[in-house]
């Protein structure tokens, strides 16, 4: 009896997650970048997620084009969370940007479902985002990454 009462603990705090074939949650497209100003942008994937159902967090990844392995990851978001705001980047370098969806899986682990990557350079050519368009509150700031 005492071991079915532990396994009941154990299974109640395993978080759900979709099983099946295909049942993952991913994008239909890559997400969407524009340049708020010359060193900072807002990433969208707002109407991108599929099975947003399977997903339990957001991340976002950056890194400059030409040393990938110096990318920096956002802090998880939840779900609820389709923009994030990135700053400090450096103007006419090519950034890549890509969203995962995070799917904990209990014992199983977790699974990162990406995104396609988005090609996008602030330049002083460019346009600015409105501000009126840029979210007033973001997320936590990103954190390097730094390879071992």
């Amino acid at each position: 009896n005492l071991v079915w009462i532990v396994l009941l603990h154990l299974v109640q705090d395993v978080q759900s997650y979709c099983m099946g074939i295909g049942a993952n949650p991913g994008f239909s497209g890559p997400p969407v970048v524009q340049q708020v100003d010359i060193t900072t942008v807002l990433v969208s994937w707002e109407g991108l997620v599929t099975r947003i159902d399977c997903a339990d967090q957001f991340v976002v990844k950056s890194g400059p084009v030409s040393s990938p392995s110096d990318y920096i990851l956002s802090e998880m978001m939840p779900t609820s969370t389709f923009k994030l705001v990135i700053k400090e980047r450096i103007p006419e370098i090519k950034y890549f940007y890509q969203v995962i969806a995070r799917e904990e899986k209990g014992w199983n682990g977790v699974d990162y479902n990406k995104s396609p990557e988005t090609l996008f350079t602030t330049s002083r050519k460019n346009g600015n985002l409105r501000p009126e368009f840029v979210p007033a509150d973001p997320p936590k700031p990103v954190t390097q990454v730094t390879p071992q």
